[in-house]
């Protein structure tokens, strides 16, 4: 977002205010959404969870490459910081289930090397397109890039046997968040 600031705040009449609130949404909500992340892929699996996070993220990098406005600017980030909230703890997550405990972190670790590498990289690309392109059109193509991630977890993403079979649908999402609630009170008691 930092890269495109300039763009966007001149392009839709933003203010330094309208910035700092839509910059702010995201990391808020990412905040937030991160702590329910971890106790959402223990309870019910990466298979069911992350290609809806993907979803969620994938839906807001297109709302916000073609948002009308600090509204549209909000809500998308509301949805990317949703998705993206699940890609730590994710790949910790899938790490865990899938490599034994020698082998869990470094395979974590090369995750994580990849997703840094893939950061400067995109934000590089970025950088590079937007000096001939609109920003919608950078920024779709990002868009078209997650779906592309979303179809391939559809089609490759498994939790092993033993989280296939012990997960729990969600049920009523008010008990979920209670029984989060009573973790997290006795986690800090």
């Amino acid at each position: 977002y930092a890269i495109l600031n300039r763009q966007m705040a001149e392009r839709l009449g933003l203010t330094a205010t309208d910035i700092g609130i839509v910059g702010s949404t995201y990391t808020w909500c990412f905040a937030v959404t991160q702590l329910v992340s971890g106790a959402l892929l223990d309870r019910v699996g990466a298979r069911r969870v992350l290609p809806k996070a993907c979803a969620l993220l994938t839906a807001g990098i297109f709302c916000f490459a073609w948002a009308g406005g600090l509204a549209w600017l909000v809500a998308a980030q509301v949805l990317v910081a949703s998705g993206a909230a699940f890609g730590f703890v994710g790949a910790g997550f899938v790490s865990r289930m899938w490599f034994s405990p020698r082998q869990y972190g470094v395979m974590f670790s090369l995750a994580q090397f990849a997703v840094s590498f893939a950061a400067f990289a995109c934000q590089q690309s970025l950088a590079r397109g937007l000096e001939g392109l609109p920003y919608e059109w950078v920024i779709s193509a990002l868009g078209c890039a997650g779906l592309c991630l979303f179809m391939a977890m559809l089609l490759w993403l498994r939790d092993p046997p033993c989280v296939a079979d012990s997960s729990r649908p969600v049920g009523r999402v008010f008990a979920f968040i209670g029984e989060l609630l009573r973790n997290a009170t006795t986690g800090i008691s």
